[in-house]
C-alpha cells in the first residue's frame, strides 16, 4: 500500500470514500472487492478517531432483546461472525460475566431465559469460524464460582452469575488496517493526511471530491462517479461546507478508561452502576446502566461514560473529570480495586450520535440506535453521493453490504488479484530466521501478512533490533509501518 497522489489525480474513479475508520475501510474492501475502482482518504492517521476508541467488544446484540429488536440482534451476530472470520488473529472470543441478583430482569431465571432466546437468534453464530474461535452458548454459574472469579463481590443478594460469549477486538486499529490493506489487494488506491475540502457536483451529479495533501500543502481534485461520506462526526460538517444539505445530529461524548489493575483476567464482567438505564425505548426496562471491565493485554478497560458534547468534533477532548468520573465508579462498584489516578495508563475518547429524542433532564444522554445511511438523491440532493453515520463499531459489515447494494451490485466476479504478500524483500541476502515464538506473536498480530513483516526485520541486524518489549516490537516493523502501511 503507497502513498501516490499522482494515482489519485490522474484518472476516473467508480467511486471516492471519504473517511478511513472502521466504516470506510470496510466500504473500501466490499466495493474493491465487487470490481468497483475506488479511492479511498483519510485525514489523519487510519483509524485513528472514533473506531480506535471502544472497549473493543464485538457485541452479538443480547442486550437488543429489551427492545425485542430481533432484526437488530441478527445484524450484529452475522457482523460480528464476518469480522470474526475476516480477521481472525485480531478477534478472540470473551466471556462476559454478570452477577444475577434477585427475581428481577437479573434474576437466574431471567437471564437463563434470555440465553437460549440469543443462542436460538444467533444459531448460525461459529458458521465457518474455526474451533477456537467459536463462541459457546451461555450459562448459568452458581454464586460458588462467581466467587472464585470476584472473591469480594459483597452484595448478599447476589445468586450466582450469568455468562455470554461475544468477540474480543484485540486491536481494533488493526482490523480496519487489514480491511484496507486488503482493498488495496483488489486495485484500490489510499492515502492519508487527504483533508477533503468539498465535495464537487455537477448537474444534480457528484463529480468528485477537492482536497488538500496535508504532507505537501497542495492542493488535489479526485475525480470519481460516486463519493462516499464515512467522515464519521465530520460527516455533516462537510456536506454543509460543500454548500449541500445536513442532517442535524448532536453528538455524545464516549470516554474509557484503561487502567493497571484486573478484576479477571480471564472474563469481561459487567457491574451495575448507581445510575439508572434510561432507554426511553426499552420494551423491558432493565434497571441500572452497565460499566464493564475488560481484560486487554494484561490491563483493563472501564467503561463506557457518556456526556452531551455541543463544540465542534475536532476540539472533543478527556478531561480530568471525565477520568475522575469512571475512577469513582469504578471504585463504587468494585471497592477492592482501589484504583488511583496514577493506575490510569491510557483512555479512549470519541463521539457517537444522540438519539433525536431526548429526555429533557440535564446530564442524561439517549444514544442513537439505528444508523443513518443517506442516499442524497432520493432527499433531493446530487446524485450519487452516499452518507454514512454509523453506531456500533460491529455492525460496519452490514452497513457496507447496504451501500454496495445502493450502489448496484457487484460490477464483476469476485476480484482475483488478491495477495498474501506484495512485491519482493526489502533487502537481499539474509533470509528469515526467526523463532518458532516470535513468528507466532508476528502472525498474531499481522495474520498472513506476517511472513512480510519477518522479511523486513530479518533484512538487517538493525531489523532485529528491539525497540520496546511491552508490547513486542523489532525496528523491522517500523520500517514496514513506514514503507508499506504510510505510518
Amino acid at each position: 500500500m503507497k502513498r501516490e497522489i499522482t494515482a489519485l489525480e490522474n484518472r476516473t474513479f467508480d467511486a471516492v470514500i471519504i473517511g478511513a475508520g472502521i466504516y470506510g475501510t470496510l466500504v473500501a474492501w466490499r466495493l474493491a472487492k465487487a470490481g468497483y475502482q475506488v479511492a479511498i482518504v483519510e485525514k489523519g492517521d487510519f483509524c485513528a478517531a472514533t473506531s480506535a476508541n471502544s472497549l473493543k467488544i464485538l457485541h452479538g446484540g443480547l442486550r437488543y432483546l429489551q427492545h425485542l429488536d430481533f432484526k437488530r440482534m441478527r445484524e450484529s451476530i452475522k457482523s460480528r461472525r464476518e469480522i470474526m472470520s475476516f480477521a481472525p488473529h485480531l478477534v478472540m472470543p470473551l466471556p462476559c460475566l454478570v452477577p444475577t441478583i434477585g427475581r428481577g430482569m437479573r434474576s437466574r431465571l431471567i437471564m437463563k431465559s434470555a440465553f437460549l432466546a440469543n443462542d436460538l437468534i444467533g444459531r448460525d453464530r461459529n458458521l465457518g469460524l474455526a474451533r477456537e474461535k467459536q463462541l459457546p452458548p451461555g450459562r448459568i454459574m452458581g454464586r460458588a464460582e462467581i466467587k472464585k472469579i470476584m472473591p469480594d463481590l459483597s452484595r448478599r443478594e447476589i445468586t450466582g452469575g450469568a455468562v455470554w460469549y461475544d468477540g474480543l477486538a484485540v486491536n481494533t486499529e488493526r482490523i480496519a488496517l487489514e480491511y484496507l490493506l486488503t482493498a488495496c489487494d483488489y486495485g484500490a488506491a489510499a492515502a492519508n493526511y487527504i483533508r477533503v475540502d468539498r465535495i464537487v457536483t455537477k448537474d444534480g451529479g457528484v463529480t468528485g471530491i477537492t482536497a488538500t495533501d496535508l504532507l505537501a500543502g497542495t492542493p488535489l481534485a479526485i475525480r470519481a462517479d460516486r463519493v462516499i461520506n464515512c467522515a464519521g462526526p465530520w460527516f455533516a460538517e462537510l456536506l454543509r461546507a460543500s454548500g449541500l444539505p445536513a442532517p442535524r445530529v448532536r453528538w455524545a461524548k464516549a470516554v474509557n478508561l484503561v487502567v493497571r489493575k484486573q478484576i479477571s483476567d480471564t472474563c469481561a464482567v459487567g457491574l451495575e452502576s448507581r445510575a439508572g438505564d434510561r432507554d426511553m425505548d426499552a420494551v423491558v426496562k432493565r434497571g441500572g446502566r452497565l460499566y464493564f471491565f475488560v481484560p486487554w493485554k494484561g490491563l483493563m478497560m472501564i467503561g463506557t461514560t457518556y456526556h452531551r458534547f455541543e463544540q465542534a468534533p475536532d476540539r472533543v477532548r478527556a478531561t480530568r473529570e471525565d477520568l475522575l468520573t469512571i475512577l469513582e465508579e469504578a471504585n463504587s462498584l468494585y471497592p477492592s480495586l482501589r484504583l488511583e489516578y496514577g493506575d490510569i495508563c491510557f483512555f479512549h475518547c470519541g463521539l457517537v450520535p444522540m438519539a433525536d429524542k431526548q429526555e429533557d433532564e440535564p446530564g442524561t444522554v439517549q444514544l442513537a440506535k439505528h444508523p443513518l445511511v443517506i442516499d442524497h438523491a432520493d432527499t433531493g440532493g446530487p446524485a450519487g453521493l452516499v452518507s454514512l453515520c454509523g453506531i456500533k463499531y460491529t455492525t460496519a459489515p452490514t452497513i457496507a453490504g447496504k451501500v454496495l447494494r445502493l450502489l448496484g451490485g457487484e460490477k464483476s466476479p469476485p476480484a482475483a488479484r488478491k495477495t498474501a504478500g506484495i512485491s519482493r524483500p526489502p533487502s537481499p541476502g539474509r533470509p528469515v530466521s526467526l523463532a518458532a515464538e516470535r513468528l507466532a506473536a508476528l502472525h498474531d498480530r499481522y495474520g498472513h501478512r506476517a511472513v512480510r513483516v519477518a522479511e523486513y526485520i530479518g533484512a538487517s541486524r538493525d531489523g532485529e533490533r528491539w525497540l520496546c518489549r511491552q508490547p513486542d516490537l523489532q525496528a523491522g516493523e517500523v520500517v514496514y509501518f513506514i514503507r508499506e502501511e504510510m505510518a
